[in-house]
């Protein structure tokens, strides 16, 4: 008898250690990797979907994020780029970015943050202020 509540008690705990793994809303579950790991990429939009979920052409096909290991980023298309520093906030659940950028003799320094709906080595997905979501895809 001791056996089998030993048992039970033992898959109660696993049970719950593993269900609360899952940090972001579409997973993954669990991960041998890093959240720093898995974030460090190059990325580029592979879907994009308005405030209402509705999935439309992305604004800048030709985006892309370099996410590098020492905290800064630059982000650039045919046209324009930007760099600047990124950073997890509130507790990993999502990520800050940090530019400047000069306006008519004016340094301005923005501050960007997205909520990580799903991150994995290959997928990082977000969730912007206005509700639009954007899924990249991993290139490295």
């Amino acid at each position: 008898m001791i056996k089998f509540l030993n048992i039970i008690i033992s898959a109660a705990i696993f049970g719950l250690l593993f269900s609360s793994c899952g940090k972001y809303e579409d997973g993954p579950g669990i991960s041998f990797r890093s959240k720093k790991a898995r974030l460090v990429n190059t990325w580029r939009p592979d879907r994009v979907f308005d405030e209402n979920g509705q999935e439309r052409a992305a604004d800048n096909d030709d985006l892309t994020i370099d996410i590098h290991n020492n905290g800064d980023y630059t982000a650039y298309n045919s046209s324009v780029s930007q760099t600047g520093k990124w950073s997890f906030i509130n507790d990993f659940e999502s990520v800050k970015f940090v530019y400047s950028e000069t306006v008519l003799g004016t340094t301005i320094v923005n501050e960007n943050a997205v909520v990580i709906l799903r991150l994995t080595n290959t997928e990082w997905w977000i969730r912007q202020d206005d509700g639009s979501k954007i899924y990249y895809k991993g290139l490295d």
